[in-house]
């Protein structure tokens, strides 16, 4: 009856120390939050003292970038809170005062980027404000998207139209609220040049001409109104011939398809002037002072009649339908192929303009000797 005493009286000092290797067991729970987007650094990891001595000092690691860290647990039950986490492996080493050690490993780990992929259009001729940002896919972070322009306010909207060159940001946005941003250039386009003309005036029954001045190659040109213009496409000429003031325009279609306009307003002048020598002396030197004749500014068609009448209201000359300023068709100071003696003379002419316009003019002369 002694002998089974004795054991078990070493079977309890057995299960004593059983016993207490078991309280003095290291054991710690983790918990783990990984970062809500991709290169973020929210994630945490919780570490709760489930049993062991304490203090209970812990050393991590992130195995993934080299960052570490330290701290401690002061109470059974206690716990801490490693914040500010980015994505990666850590390793966590916790070690109580009697050098019990224990290591947990847990990774966390981030949703993919959100890349988005842009179609882009610029225009393709200067001043259009044509251009266009489509996009065309987006993967990564947790659907569902809405997107925005140059942070003009987020919707589902993945396309904007009739935009100005310029550069522009294209912002996503996931249902986690992380975000993804990019640029898109939208270029000018070419710009067409086409010169015409400031605004001008010329005299009644005139020709204007003047030359386009462009860039680049015409493939079609228009006039408004076209009744009184002539265009020469070889030369890029344009010849204008109007009755009245007008305003023109002209627009281009370069090689690429680009439209030009350009505006003028030619003044048509109705008055013109007309030179009447006061005096001649058919013995001069100079051919032009040998006669009398008129020297109307362009425009003027031809002299209907020129007449010359002496103080007593006879005719001395007359010539018609002669053009103007010719030194064979004026007055040569004889009546009847006599010579005249000096005196003052009385004229009347009747002109013919290129519009059809017809105008009496008169005045008097004095021929000299």
């Amino acid at each position: 009856m002694k002998r089974y005493s004795n054991l078990l009286i070493l079977a309890a000092i057995c299960c004593i120390a059983i016993d207490n290797n078991a309280q003095n067991a290291l054991d710690v729970t983790l918990t783990s939050s990984a970062p809500v987007c991709f290169n973020s650094q929210d994630g945490s990891i919780r570490l709760k003292l489930e049993q062991g001595m304490t203090p209970v000092y812990y050393v991590w690691r992130n195995t993934t970038n080299n960052t570490t860290g330290n701290g401690s647990i002061t109470s059974q039950g206690g716990t801490a809170v490693l914040n500010n986490l980015s994505s990666g492996t850590y390793s966590i080493t916790l070690t109580d005062p009697a050098g019990v050690g224990l290591i947990q490993n847990t990774v966390l780990t981030t949703p993919p980027p959100l890349v988005m992929k842009l179609s882009v259009k610029g225009d393709k001729c200067f001043g259009q404000n044509k251009g266009s940002i489509r996009i065309d896919s987006i993967k990564g972070g947790t659907p569902p998207y809405n997107f925005s322009l140059d942070n003009q306010g987020f919707s589902d909207r993945r396309q904007w139209v009739d935009l100005a060159p310029d550069i522009y940001f294209v912002q996503a946005i996931d249902s986690k609220g992380c975000r993804a941003e990019n640029s898109a250039i939208l270029p000018a386009g070419t710009q067409f040049v086409l010169n015409t003309i400031a605004d001008t005036s010329m005299i009644s029954g005139d020709t204007l001409s003047l030359r386009l001045q462009t860039n680049d190659t015409l493939e079609a040109v228009t006039w408004f109104p076209a009744a009184s213009v002539i265009y020469q496409p070889a030369s890029k000429t344009a010849r204008f011939f109007p009755f009245f003031s007008t305003t023109y325009t002209v627009t281009a279609v370069d090689s690429i398809g680009c439209l030009a306009s350009q505006s003028f307003f030619l003044k048509v002048n109705r008055n013109r002037s007309v030179y009447a020598p006061n005096a001649f002396a058919p013995n001069a030197a100079d051919a032009e002072n040998k006669i009398f004749t008129l020297y109307p500014s362009k425009g003027v068609s031809e002299i209907i009649y020129l007449n010359i009448y002496n103080r007593e209201g006879l005719l001395m000359f007359q010539r018609r339908n002669f053009p103007a300023g010719s030194p064979t068709d004026g007055w040569d100071g004889t009546y009847e192929s006599e010579l005249l003696p000096p005196g003052v003379f009385v004229w009347e002419a009747e002109l013919r303009f290129t519009d059809g316009r017809r105008e009496l003019y008169w005045g008097d002369v004095t021929l000299i000797r």
